[in-house]
């Protein structure tokens, strides 16, 4: 099997008895169809032909569309899952100690 570029979301493969096309990393189609749609913000996705984004994992971020991968949050900050905003969402966390 070859795989050869042909846009930056979209990869076509073949061999001798097979032809089709996929969507690349930061994108995802549903079903046969072969619409690539960007990954929403606070999700990505690292595959090639994928239904569907990753949601970010807690701690992690991503505030553009299309991403392959999630960022993480700066050291001593925290996110909820599926964050989309570093600035609005990585906050500092507190731990209280009482004795």
């Amino acid at each position: 099997m070859v795989c050869l570029r042909v846009s930056d979301s979209l990869l076509a493969a073949s061999d001798v008895s097979v032809s089709y096309l996929q969507c690349g990393p930061g994108t995802f189609s549903v079903g046969d169809n072969v619409t690539c749609t960007d990954c929403p913000e606070g999700s990505a996705s690292d595959g090639v032909g994928v239904s569907s984004c990753k949601e970010c994992d807690a701690g992690k971020f991503a505030n553009t569309t299309g991403r392959t991968s999630c960022q993480d949050c700066a050291k001593g900050t925290a996110s909820s899952k599926g964050a989309i905003k570093y600035d609005a969402v990585c906050v500092y966390v507190c731990v209280c100690v009482c004795m």
